[in-house]
């Protein structure tokens, strides 16, 4: 990167066009930090816990949880999140699962993936 934005410096400088290098890829797919996700969710939950109350939230995360699993998810959702008032939080619970899913994924993928 840095010797790319030096390139364009020198080109403007100079006035001398230089051809753009091809992007480098990444190996692999990018990978999320597993500390992050798990603070994020735990941050995410105790502030719904605190705005909901634990038996709405827990009521509103069981149904958004098995309303991930059906196909007919979005109809489900939707039933689901009219029962709270506040849109925002069925959106935030949503996240939360979200957010678990993905650290379950990372978790899976670093014990699948051979040591260096």
């Amino acid at each position: 990167m840095m010797k790319h934005m030096q390139k364009v410096l020198e080109e403007e400088l100079s006035g001398d066009l230089v051809e753009p290098e091809a992007p480098q890829s990444l190996q692999g797919a990018p990978t999320i930090n597993s500390s992050l996700l798990e603070t994020r969710i735990h941050h995410l939950r105790e502030s719904l816990c605190q705005r909901l109350g634990p038996e709405v939230f827990q009521k509103l995360y069981e149904n958004l949880k098995e309303a991930r699993s059906l196909q007919d998810r979005e109809d489900k959702e939707e039933d689901n999140i009219t029962e709270v008032d506040e849109s925002e939080d069925g959106f935030q619970v949503d996240q939360l699962l979200f957010y678990e899913e993905e650290l379950q994924r990372v978790r899976q993928l670093q014990e699948d993936r051979p040591p260096v």
